[in-house]
């Protein structure tokens, strides 16, 4: 009875943790009145940490396995309720009652919108075989058993990684790895903001004129004769223009002037900023602890690089997964290099629990960090329960989705319970999903870091 005592409590716990942090960290400056919205983003986040918390339970060997497999199915099972059925429908239900829909009219739609989705979802299975067996001798009872769902929220939610993982890995050290090729000097930020205070005094200069314009305007008399005649006698006689024309193609003129010359100001401002940070990294980079990053970008570009070459590999040979690599690097350490005997299990099951430990720690502290900044720079009152129904699904694809990858993390004999529950998947084929997105990410990032690097270059030299 205790070990169901003990998985409630944490369930409670962590639908609380999500509450709170929900209501003080992600809306500290909103209020959302909608409950329930609120419940289901709680909810997510209960039952991903629970999933994550039962991969430190399989090394751990805590709770007997009868109870860990029942909480691996109930978890599964609620997290694919959620993001399959609950979450787009009220989705869909909240956006229209938020433009005024009656409520039984937007239920009916919700409901109605509901059924593309699902047979989107289901084709996902079609294009990607991802389950062992294929569709062809399934009931459909099987169809809508938790293996299938799952199969094709890992599909999406490990593409949604690998894309989060190569921005990271390119991105990540070339933060790190301050340039010291580029000394910017104070003349040059100096200059720039000069023709930036220049600009502006020229574009106040522009809009005053164009509010004395339109008060001229407002204050011509109004000519008798119909708008047609006028325009008619114009095209025959330009030279016949009249006052209240005049006045109108000025203000055009200024508005055009005013738009090129805020378009230039938000140039040089953007210029000027960039310099500020490249000053700014330059001088840190020369301290003890910028000296530090400086090594760390180095290590962790290598480890790029190491991991860009062993995905393409995956990709190119179709290798797939063998020995957990905590093990693995194990052996090779004691065994090749130090030419150790020592107890491998032993050693692998320790490590391996505060690998994972440290992973889960990691996964959902980004995640968080990630998500609080996409809101803040995204959200507004109008969209905020949308926003956050938005950000509940990507967390749970995110979270299922780690389930799948971690499980390689695991030596062979704790993962007997998640293969179990998961069912017939073809876990390779996550992985090798997972190498392809991630060169293509990382290609991409590549490109774009290299692209701004050169525009940074050009601005410095100029």
């Amino acid at each position: 009875m205790w070990p169901l005592v003990v998985l409630a409590s944490t369930h409670i716990l962590y639908f609380a943790f999500g509450w709170q942090w929900f209501r003080r960290q992600l809306f500290k400056d909103y209020e959302v009145k909608n409950t329930l919205v609120r419940a289901l983003f709680s909810a997510t986040f209960a039952l991903s940490c629970s999933m994550l918390q039962l991969f430190v339970f399989e090394i751990a060997d805590t709770l007997d396995r009868d109870t860990r497999r029942t909480s691996w199915r109930f978890d599964l099972s609620a997290m694919v309720s959620i993001l399959v059925f609950l979450l787009p429908f009220y989705s869909i239900y909240t956006y229209l009652r938020e433009r005024n829909w009656r409520r039984d009219r937007a239920l009916q739609v919700a409901a109605f919108a509901l059924v593309p989705l699902l047979y989107s979802f289901w084709r996902i299975g079609l294009m990607f075989p991802v389950v062992k067996g294929g569709l062809a001798n399934l009931s459909t009872l099987d169809l809508l058993s938790i293996e299938q769902a799952v199969s094709r929220i890992g599909v999406i939610g490990v593409a949604l990684m690998a894309i989060l993982s190569g921005f990271g890995a390119v991105h990540c050290p070339y933060s790190y790895s301050f340039s010291t090729d580029t000394d910017v000097q104070a003349s040059e930020i100096v200059a720039l903001e000069r023709q930036l205070m220049q600009c502006m005094s020229v574009m106040m200069s522009k809009q005053k004129k164009l509010a004395l314009c339109r008060w001229r305007a407002r204050s011509l008399p109004v000519k008798s004769g119909t708008p047609s005649t006028t325009g008619l006698l114009s095209r025959l006689w330009p030279g016949r223009r009249t006052e209240q024309q005049q006045a109108e193609d000025e203000i055009r003129h200024l508005k055009a002037e005013i738009a090129r010359s805020d378009a230039l100001r938000l140039q040089l401002f953007n210029e000027v900023h960039e310099l500020h940070l490249a000053r700014e990294r330059l001088a840190f980079s020369r301290t003890c602890l910028g000296k530090y990053y400086t090594l760390l970008g180095y290590i962790m570009s290598g480890y790029c690089v190491y991991k860009f070459f062993m995905s393409s590999v995956n990709v190119i040979f179709q290798r797939k997964q063998g020995k957990d690599p905590i093990s693995r690097g194990l052996e090779i350490v004691c065994q090749q290099v130090l030419n150790l005997q020592v107890d491998l299990r032993f050693w692998s099951q320790h490590i391996s629990f505060m690998f994972i430990g440290i992973l889960v720690f990691t996964q959902v502290r980004s995640f968080l960090l990630q998500l609080t900044r996409v809101f803040s720079a995204s959200s507004s009152d109008l969209t905020s329960n949308i926003f956050i129904l938005m950000l509940a699904e990507i967390m749970g694809f995110y979270f299922v989705s780690s389930v799948l990858l971690m499980r390689v993390n695991l030596p062979l004999e704790y993962r007997q319970i998640i293969t179990d529950v998961l069912g017939n998947l073809e876990f390779d084929l996550f992985h090798a999903w997972f190498d392809a997105i991630f060169i293509v990410a990382a290609a991409v990032t590549i490109l774009w870091l290299t692209f701004q690097r050169r525009r940074s270059v050009k601005l410095f030299t100029d």
